[in-house]
């Protein structure tokens, strides 16, 4: 069952995930930290022993301040599958050099882990006293698995320097630097450990009992998730972190960098901030549309990044922008940040009727990130965006053709003023009747098509619009082609496509089931 720990109200909170990370400033220095994630927020903790934090009240037996200050004493309580530790080193046979023995992993969930005082790269000196200088491997081994007692007592030393060490070999990883930007060679040196996959998975999944209240840990950071991003991606560039994201807020905050122990950890944290992120924004969208007409309702909302042109930015390096997205209606709405109030949803800095639009993912990649598409407007202007998962950009899609379809069949008619040989006219699209042209001289529709009938459409980009349609009545062969002169001939082509589109997810089941309309 999930983990529990309290806020300062008193509210049980479900702890989802924890684990050690290496949090960095970005500038190649970095030092251990706890996360803790819960369905609403991610803590970062660091140490209560650091300095300037909390002192932890000392075991028995606990080293002395006259003693080297990364020497401590850590009580673990047995567990009936074991420590929750290996360890690596110990003295060679037949009179070899010997390796210090150290601890090379930490399971979380398992009794050394709950502790928050075993880290990957710690030198074990004795184990209940007994001194482990000299032993093999096998004999530190031993005394580790027959300790008597309920609790096993642990003298370690602080080795940052081991850590990196411990790391698994290149040709099965990247490599082993952490340094934020291609400037910095300095590589982070600390203890990291992370929720990994393995035969404990189920075990990891979850935190201890209150974690967010030990005190063996310090809170430095508090991030709420609703509207947060999370990226692998250095802010601006197409430059992607190893084994390593970020987390920001809606207010601004900054979680740092968060560099996890290999892949799969990486993988883990990002999938459940990710997944919680979009429930939590979900839950906003349900909440806003209780006050919304149906017409009005919100389909999606969500950070992504767009492409700017060269020489928007200062920094030839940056190439990126930060936008929210919000699929309204029939708006397609484009801010700089996310609106907080109804008031700011008046202040994006693009707007324009979706139906008036065409989304495109299947595009020649302008960089190397891999999950882009295009919004493009009647108007000419078109939007590059980036998301940071293939899922991510399938919610995007299903949102956008769900948005399109809830808005043609709401506007269910478009009128456009046109030239028709000569005469002043107005192309009618009609989503149940068709396309048909309306005579303005006469007051009549001298033409009518069903969209059944279309065979194809051309046009200049300008002026010009030609329309060539399928008679029944003339033969199953026969064809006539319509041309006409319009101030908004893209507008009419956007709008044409969008009724087609609509038309399709009416009548194709497995349509519907890609893009739901719930």
């Amino acid at each position: 069952m999930s983990s529990k720990a309290k806020n300062r109200s008193g509210r049980t909170l479900d702890v989802i995930h924890s684990g050690m990370v290496l949090l960095s400033d970005g500038k190649g220095h970095g030092k251990p930290a706890r996360l803790v994630l819960t369905k609403e927020v991610l803590t970062i903790q660091s140490p209560a022993n650091e300095e300037g934090g909390a002192s932890v009240p000392p075991a028995a037996g606990a080293v002395t301040d006259s003693m080297d200050a990364s020497v401590r004493v850590v009580s673990i309580e047995k567990g009936k599958e074991g420590l929750g530790l290996s360890i690596k080193g110990g003295a060679g046979g037949g009179g070899n050099q010997s390796a210090p023995v150290v601890v090379s992993k930490v399971i979380p969930g398992f009794p050394a882990a709950q502790t928050g005082q075993i880290f990957v790269g710690d030198k074990i000196l004795e184990v209940n006293g007994t001194n482990v200088n000299g032993l093999t491997h096998e004999e530190v081994v031993k005394l580790l698995k027959d300790a008597t007692g309920n609790s096993i007592s642990l003298t370690v030393q602080q080795e940052l320097q081991m850590a990196p060490l411990l790391r698994r070999s290149p040709s099965k990883r990247h490599s082993g630097s952490y340094a934020e930007s291609s400037e910095s060679s300095i590589h982070l040196k600390g203890a990291l450990k992370s929720p990994s996959v393995d035969r404990h998975s189920r075990i990891s999944s979850f935190a201890k009992d209150d974690d967010l209240r030990s005190s063996a840990w310090k809170t430095v950071n508090r991030l709420p998730l609703p509207m947060a991003i999370v990226t692998r991606y250095l802010w601006g560039t197409d430059k992607i972190r190893s084994n390593a994201f970020e987390l920001r807020t809606v207010d601004g905050k900054k979680s740092g960098i968060i560099h996890c122990e290999d892949a799969k950890a990486l993988d883990q944290w990002v999938k459940h901030i990710e997944q919680h992120i979009e429930a939590l924004n979900k839950k906003s969208i349900k909440m806003s549309n209780k006050y919304l007409h149906p017409n009005e309702h919100i389909t999606y909302i969500g950070w992504v990044e767009e492409r700017m042109a060269d020489g928007y930015f200062d920094d030839p390096k940056l190439k990126w922008e930060q936008r929210f997205l919000i699929l309204k209606g029939s708006d397609v709405c484009v801010f700089e940040s996310p609106p907080l109030n109804s008031e700011e949803l008046d202040r994006c800095i693009s707007m324009y009727k979706i139906y008036e639009t065409a989304l495109r993912t299947a595009i020649k990649h302008r960089d190397r990130r891999p999950h882009v598409f295009c919004i493009d407007s009647f108007q000419g202007q078109s939007h590059y965006f980036s998301v940071q998962s293939v899922h991510q950009l399938h919610q995007v899609e299903s949102a956008y053709y769900n948005s399109v379809y809830r808005a043609v069949t709401s506007v269910q008619t478009r009128t456009f003023a046109c030239s028709f040989e000569g005469r002043p006219a107005g192309l009618v699209l009609d989503f149940k009747q068709g396309v048909s042209l309306y005579d303005i001289p006469t007051k009549k529709y001298i033409w009518q098509f069903s969209f059944d009938d279309l065979v194809s459409s051309s046009d200049d980009g300008k002026m010009r619009l030609e329309l060539i349609f399928r008679n029944p009545e003339k033969g199953k062969e026969s064809k006539e082609t319509k041309e006409m002169e319009c101030d908004q001939v893209l507008s009419i082509v956007y709008t044409l496509h969008s009724f087609y589109v609509t038309l399709m997810m009416g009548i194709d089941p497995e349509f519907l089931k890609a893009s739901p309309l719930d």
